[in-house]
């Protein structure tokens, strides 16, 4: 689950320090493509399994 939520956002970010930017809407716009990903990853057959398995095991 960590792993779905923070690879787009660490290759993101990667990619901006590899370009040397500082425009803060470029920072926004990755922000909010990360969060799309993330949502559409989150979305995956794969990934509802183990959140699944989550919401059973802390619920009373």
């Amino acid at each position: 689950m960590f792993t779905l939520v923070t690879v787009p956002t660490g290759v993101a970010l990667a990619r901006l320090q590899v370009l040397e930017t500082n425009e803060p809407w470029l920072f926004a716009t990755v922000a909010a493509v990360c969060t799309a990903l993330t949502v559409l990853l989150l979305r995956t057959r794969s990934a509802r399994t183990p959140l699944q398995a989550l919401c059973r095991r802390f619920t009373p």
